[in-house]
Formats: structure tokens, sequence, C-alpha cells
């Protein structure tokens, strides 16, 4: 049985990281964004900043598909999305969104703060590393 699922853990408020974000992944041809509008996941139709998960390879090589539906940020930074329990789209590919979310967030707070921010990637574990001066 499908159902919309909504992300708790995190809320997509911050409108400057968010759009840092997503035109970081749609650059790296992680997701198509699909506008602000009304999206169908599934049975329903949800309002809000929709976006495409693409096929690709997790950070340890697996492939994965595209999602079926897409995943809806909606204005109050709710993220919601259909997937089927994982039958409809890997999670992974959801996680990435939301980690990209995460590192904007902080930079954009960091910076509004009157920091520098510096980024980069941890040689070993692949892990972004932000570093926050001044």
């Amino acid at each position: 049985m499908s159902h919309i699922v909504t992300v708790k853990d995190i809320q997509m408020t911050n409108k400057v990281a968010l759009e840092a974000a997503l035109s970081r992944l749609e650059e790296a041809g992680r997701i198509q964004r699909l506008g602000h509008g009304r999206h169908e996941l599934y049975s329903r139709h949800v309002e809000g900043e929709g976006i495409k998960l693409l096929a690709g390879k997790t950070a340890d090589g697996e492939e994965h598909p595209g999602w079926t539906f897409p995943v809806v940020i909606t204005d109050t930074g709710e993220v919601k999305y259909d997937n089927y329990g994982g039958s409809w789209g890997d999670q992974l590919s959801l996680d990435e969104v939301v980690q990209m979310y995460g590192v904007e967030a902080a930079k954009h707070t960091a910076m509004m703060q009157g920091m520098v921010v510096e980024e980069g990637v941890d040689s070993v574990t692949g892990d972004i590393l932000l570093t926050c001066t001044g």
C-alpha cells in the first residue's frame, strides 16, 4: 500500500540554502527541478517545490534507479514524497538532498554571522568538511 511520507526530522525553511542545495544537485545531474506548483505523488497532489530524483551511483559506487514520483518541499519546509517503502525510489537519493541542504544551511548561517566558510572533502571518508573562521 502506498502512502505519502513527511520528513519531520528536518524542515527546509531556509530558502537561500534550499536554492543553493538544489542548484548544486541539479548541476551534478542528481535532480531535475520541476518548479513550484502542484505535483502528483501517486494518489494525491502536494503543493510546493518539486524535484525529480534521478538515477545514478551512491558514494560507494552502487547503481540506483531514479524515483517514480517527485519529492516536494512545501512552503513550510516539509519534505513530502511517496516511494512505496523504497520500491519507487532509493532512500539514499533523498538523503543526499537532505545532506546538501544541511551543508548549505550551515554555510549560510555562518556567513550571516560574518564568518568566512571554506568547503572541502575528506580524502579518506569522502565527508564534506566546512571550515568557518572569523
